[in-house]
């Protein structure tokens, strides 16, 4: 009889074992602390040869630009009203021979597509300057040209995730960071994701700086997804990400699992 009781007794504690790890367990929940997003591209305006009106069969020059920075495609634009402007490229200020590009007079504004990686190849510097020359005995012509290039900021870019309630969380989780490859190719890149926390969502935000490992990439390369385990219910209610980059832009993602 005893061991009937035993054996019963056994049989119940396993039954109600299996279903508090399957109560504390089996749920977990996702959520975004940082939705994947790229940091933005900028237009960056060169002017080669500012507005201004040229005299009859005169000719007027712009300064020599140093292209040398910019990379990725690129648009080369121009208006003239009579006569013609030609931007010339080239690997030193007294030999722009690599390439010309020609736009003649007309009433609408011109532009070309270049690439500025091949351009500039295997050379240490890449320079332009923009002359226009008026064929005509107008004496009004107007004239402009300038280099239209998607360049990320220089200066530091801050991405700032929304604050996310981590109240019904339990225990440990893991929080999943992802850094894409830079979108201009920069090899000086740097993307650095931090995780912050405060009390409220409109309190104060503390970096976290006990997480075990680093989410950081830099140079040309896409950063691995990286995987931090993260205590809940410490430090915080709330946590965030921020996401710095410098000299180059990134898609970035980040999210966390916990069990609930």
């Amino acid at each position: 009889m005893k061991r009937m009781v035993i054996s019963v007794m056994i049989v119940v504690c396993f039954a109600l074992g299996a279903n508090a790890a399957l109560d504390t367990y089996a749920l977990t929940d996702h959520d975004q602390v940082l939705a994947a997003q790229a940091t933005a591209l900028e237009v960056s305006p060169t002017t080669l040869l500012a507005p201004q009106t040229v005299a009859e069969a005169g000719s007027a020059s712009g300064e020599f630009v140093t292209l040398t920075a910019y990379k990725g495609k690129a648009l080369l634009s121009a208006s003239v009203s009579t006569g013609s402007v030609v931007v010339s490229l080239g690997y030193a200020t007294n030999a722009l021979t690599a390439t010309n590009y020609t736009f003649t007079s007309g009433a609408t504004v011109q532009g070309t597509e270049i690439d500025l990686d091949a351009l500039i190849g295997t050379n240490a510097a890449l320079y332009a300057q923009a002359v226009c020359t008026n064929t005509s005995a107008d004496t009004t012509n107007a004239v402009s040209a300038a280099l239209f290039v998607m360049t990320p900021r220089t200066a530091l870019q801050t991405i700032t995730g929304s604050a996310v309630d981590t109240i019904t969380y339990k225990g440990y989780g893991t929080i999943i960071v992802s850094i894409g490859t830079p979108l201009t190719g920069a090899t000086n890149f740097s993307g650095v994701v931090s995780i912050q926390r405060a009390a409220a969502s409109t309190g104060t935000w503390a970096t976290v700086t006990n997480l075990t490992g680093t989410v950081t990439a830099t140079g040309n390369t896409a950063g691995a997804v990286t995987r931090l385990p993260y205590e809940f219910g410490v430090g915080g209610r709330y946590i965030r990400a921020v996401f710095t980059t410098t000299n180059d832009a990134a898609p970035v993602c980040v999210s966390v699992n916990s069990f609930k």
